[in-house]
């Protein structure tokens, strides 16, 4: 079911997947890949709380090599307007994270920008477009990027300056 509609911003031509809720999930969500769009917007939906939402978080649900979920990692109080080194090292956080665990078995990552605003703003397009260098840079796919806020879940189209991994 496609359950998209564009929602127009800054000439950009972004799909909406609203109303997106948790309760909409498979039981089985855990052993289902989050390259699925629509998945991933529920899983998102599930995991970024109503508070993280209203603090400014940046979620990556870190997924394995058949994209499913394996760890949640939240950081919250994130200044959306910072300078792109800044959102560099958000990012270069994770690949701290990864070199320190030789088990690791990360692949890809699911990327979820929380804040109150029911739209995708710029400034999360180009931290979606900072989160495709910095995890290519990883060696690892991005499955979409995604924003949380007290309403639902929008993705940040694929055609707004990033190249993700098609769903399957």
């Amino acid at each position: 079911m496609d359950n998209s509609s564009p929602a127009p911003h800054a000439g950009l031509e972004l799909p909406t997947l609203d109303p997106m809720s948790f309760e909409d999930l498979p039981q089985d969500w855990p052993t289902r890949s989050l390259r699925n769009h629509e998945l991933a917007a529920d899983v998102v939906d599930l995991v970024v709380g109503h508070r993280d939402r209203l603090s400014n978080s940046l979620t990556l649900l870190l997924c394995d090599d058949l994209g499913r979920m394996v760890q949640p990692i939240t950081m919250t109080g994130v200044t959306w307007g910072c300078p792109e080194p800044a959102r560099h090292r958000s990012f270069d956080i994770l690949g701290d994270l990864l070199r320190d665990d030789p088990f690791t078995v990360v692949a890809g990552v699911v990327v979820a920008i929380g804040h109150r605003q029911p739209r995708v703003r710029m400034s999360d397009v180009e931290w979606a477009r900072t989160a495709r260098s910095r995890l290519d840079r990883l060696g690892l796919d991005l499955f979409g990027c995604y924003v949380a806020h007290r309403r639902g879940v929008r993705r940040i189209a694929d055609d707004a300056g990033l190249r993700s991994v098609d769903a399957s």
